[in-house]
C-alpha cells in the first residue's frame, strides 16, 4: 500500500497488486489463509479466495 492525496487534499491509499484503493488506513499484514486456500484476482481487478481442493470460491476471506 502506499498513501496519495486527492486533488482536495485528502488522504486516501492505493494497493498496486491489486489495483484498488481505500480512504481507511489499510492493516498492516493480513493474517495468512488457511491451508489450501489462494488469493486471487478477477481481470477487472476484485479479489477472490479459492479453495483448491474443494474449488469452492469466495469473496470474503476465509
Amino acid at each position: 500500500w502506499t498513501s496519495a492525496y486527492d486533488p482536495d487534499g485528502r488522504i486516501f491509499y492505493m494497493n498496486h497488486i491489486t489495483k484498488t484503493s481505500s480512504w481507511d488506513r489499510p492493516r498492516s499484514k493480513p493474517t495468512p489463509l488457511p491451508s489450501g486456500w489462494e488469493e486471487r484476482t478477477t481481470p477487472d481487478g476484485k479479489v477472490y479466495y479459492y479453495q483448491l481442493t474443494s474449488q469452492l470460491t469466495t469473496w470474503e476471506r476465509p
